[in-house]
């Protein structure tokens, strides 16, 4: 299970929700406090800049497993994504405007994708599974969590 906290978009309050995870759940759940069915799930960030050459955390607090720094208008890739991290739950960043990227800047656009694969196979070779993503004003991000389905005895 993974705990989301989530804001009412009616009544204004926060709350959390236990999901399971890995699974495909339809629907947000409804407002504890007012019963709307109105909300919206929160990123959590840290407070304050990330430290030089780090990306912020990633949603809820997962590490992200590469870095990222402006550079003009764009998001750009700041070295290698870390291919080998070990924890149970990671996330890679992706640029804000990536259509525009495409349009305007298509060898960084190449760049982007090609890094952003490099990360989904080493880690979906490991068990990791794509759990969800997030889009954000400076960029989105997909969370990956490693597979803890047990196969079913025989």
């Amino acid at each position: 299970m993974a705990t989301y906290e989530y804001v009412c978009l009616t009544c204004d309050r926060p709350f959390e929700h236990d999901r399971p995870m890995g699974a495909r759940v339809q629907g947000e759940p409804a407002c504890p406090s007012c019963g709307s069915d109105e909300v919206r799930r929160r990123s959590v960030e840290p407070a304050g800049e990330p430290a030089a050459g780090r990306a912020p955390l990633g949603p809820a607090g997962v590490p992200p497993v590469n870095r990222v720094r402006r550079e003009g208008r764009w998001i750009v890739c700041d070295g290698e994504p870390d291919l080998s991290c070990e924890g149970v739950a990671l996330a890679a960043l992706i640029p804000p405007a990536f259509t525009e990227m495409l349009r305007d800047a298509p060898s960084l656009a190449r760049e982007w994708r090609l890094q952003t694969r490099r990360v989904f196979r080493a880690y979906f070779e490991r068990g990791f599974v794509a759990t969800g993503f997030e889009r954000h004003a400076d960029g989105g991000r997909y969370v990956l969590m490693r597979n803890q389905v047990t196969p079913a005895a025989t």
